[in-house]
């Protein structure tokens, strides 16, 4: 698991062996995430296993989307959701169509997803190696609550501290950097209205099943290994981008 405070980025892996939904609602309860992306991901995980009774899936709602406004989580924006959605309706599981019902209902609920005008997205301008273990990720973005135009060198943006671990389960923190040495030929500068905690980061994969096809859409998740039990064995999976998510609905 990548631990998240102030400064880092939320990007998170839970216990996926034994989740369940209760232990979701937990996890936000306990603060051990603030971010809705991270209750989808799991929650594809507690349906590749099995089908919640209606009867949990309306209580873990419920829960979530009081404590959605108690703890003011990321939301996760909704095109996002949409995107897993298109890509389910290819499952082979039986309870495909399960999952998309409750994925339909938060897409739906402004306590859980982001309208378009609330989530800036933002591609990764480069990707540059400061050793075997870290990497150094750059953003160019202007805060809408910066006025007028910019007179610093460079453009608005920022970057992040990508640290792999050095164990095997390929976790890895992301850290956004405010010390202005370290933005040193990155062609950006910080402002300090940035915040890691509006920031969500994403993969963006290419998907070509065996017949040569592609789904409607790229897909947008964490991990594409969370997706081979769904999909139809054969399934090719290619990285595409790396992208962020940045919140501005408190200056839409």
């Amino acid at each position: 698991m990548s631990l998240f405070d102030s400064n880092h980025v939320t990007s998170l892996y839970f216990d996926i062996e034994t989740v369940e939904l209760e232990e979701i609602v937990r996890a936000v309860r306990d603060g051990k995430t603030d971010a809705m992306w991270d209750v989808v991901g799991l929650m594809m995980y507690i349906f590749r296993e099995s089908t919640p009774s209606q009867e949990e899936m309306d209580q873990c709602l419920s829960d979530l989307e009081r404590l959605s406004q108690e703890k003011h989580m990321k939301k996760v924006p909704r095109e996002l959701v949409d995107k897993f959605v298109c890509l389910l309706k290819h499952s082979t599981k039986d309870n495909a169509q399960s999952f998309i019902t409750i994925l339909d209902k938060m897409s739906q609920n402004i306590h859980f997803c982001s309208a378009e005008r609330e989530n800036i997205v933002l591609h990764r301008e480069n990707k540059f190696r400061v050793n075997s273990t870290e990497y150094k990720l750059i953003f160019k973005f202007k805060h809408p609550s910066i006025p007028g135009k910019c007179v610093q060198p460079g453009e608005c943006g920022f970057v992040l501290k990508e640290r792999h671990h050095s164990n095997t389960d390929g976790s890895k923190t992301i850290e956004l950097v405010t010390d202005s040495d370290y933005y040193a030929d990155t062609g950006v500068h910080y402002h300090n209205v940035i915040s890691a905690r509006d920031m969500c980061m994403y993969l963006f994969y290419t998907v070509t099943f065996q017949d040569g096809t592609k789904p409607e859409t790229l897909l947008i998740s964490l991990s594409w290994i969370a997706w081979l039990p769904w999909l139809p064995k054969g399934t090719l999976w290619e990285i595409e981008d790396e992208f962020l998510a940045y919140n501005v609905s408190n200056f839409s």
